[in-house]
């Protein structure tokens, strides 16, 4: 429902389209707002696990940010509604403690104490990244006839760019072959 933009919904719909009777809801949740945040969250972490998988044996933390922003924007197209429910959620997705924003500023903190981005902090650097990504998934929504593959790798040069890496480094970083991904059909 949250990847249809529907959420002025009854707690009977959702139960309805769950299967599961009306009493059993509050079992769980005490409403559908509990609800929703809780599947914001789960969706949150499958982004981070996701990015887990992908950048696992990868020591240098530029490479890895540049492996993740090109998976999840390739993501985009093989697990919409995984995508959907995370831009229902705007900008706001940038401020959690789920998902992939812990481990970007983590990255971003061991690339700038590395040397390797010049952006003055990881929370500049995650919020100019973070609304790029957010943009490439809108964009890629809009316009099904955008290549995810070359919007996704174009996207990733640029920001790495912002981040301060320089064109033959980012140009470098974007032509190295992606690992296996855990996503049926994004490969």
């Amino acid at each position: 429902m949250l990847a249809d933009g529907k959420v002025a919904v009854s707690i009977q719909e959702i139960t309805d389209a769950a299967g599961v009777g009306f009493g059993s809801f509050y079992n769980h949740f005490d409403s559908k707002e509990e609800l929703f945040a809780e599947a914001v969250a789960d969706a949150l972490d499958t982004w981070g696990m996701l990015r887990d998988q992908v950048v696992d044996g990868i020591d240098d933390p530029a490479e890895v940010f540049a492996t993740s922003f090109r998976i999840l924007g390739r993501a985009q197209r093989h697990v919409p509604e995984l995508v959907q429910v995370v831009l229902s959620q705007g900008m706001s997705v940038l401020n959690t403690d789920r998902g992939v924003r812990p481990r970007a500023v983590a990255d971003l903190d061991e690339g700038i104490r590395q040397g390797r981005f010049t952006v003055p902090s990881s929370e500049m650097g995650l919020m100019m990244s973070g609304s790029a990504l957010l943009g490439l998934m809108q964009l890629l929504a809009a316009h099904p006839d955008l290549d995810d593959g070359r919007a996704s790798d174009d996207y990733t040069r640029h920001v790495l760019l912002m981040l301060g890496i320089d064109r033959d480094e980012a140009d470098r970083l974007v032509g190295l072959p992606l690992p296996e991904v855990p996503i049926p059909g994004l490969d």
